[in-house]
């Protein structure tokens, strides 16, 4: 039963963090079609950073990543 709980912990574990790598390189592709570069970084950094750069592009894009940052920290807690 040990091996079954340590099992499953861990292939919850590793399911987030793929989810957390996946919706931090969407949001950085998405980025990049803008010509918008963001620097690897720490997950706080990460959301300074895009927080900050999004305000150059038009409001709709601007709303679908905030809603990609929020599912991000989300899954990043």
């Amino acid at each position: 039963q040990q091996d079954v709980d340590i099992s499953m912990m861990l292939t919850a574990r590793r399911t987030l963090v793929g989810q957390r790598r996946t919706q931090k390189n969407t949001i950085r592709g998405l980025l990049k079609a803008y010509g918008i570069r963001i620097q690897t970084s720490g997950s706080q950094l990460f959301i300074k950073q895009v927080s900050i750069k999004i305000n150059e592009l038009p409001l709709t894009c601007q709303l679908s990543i905030k809603a990609l940052i929020k599912a991000y920290e989300v899954v990043d807690q």
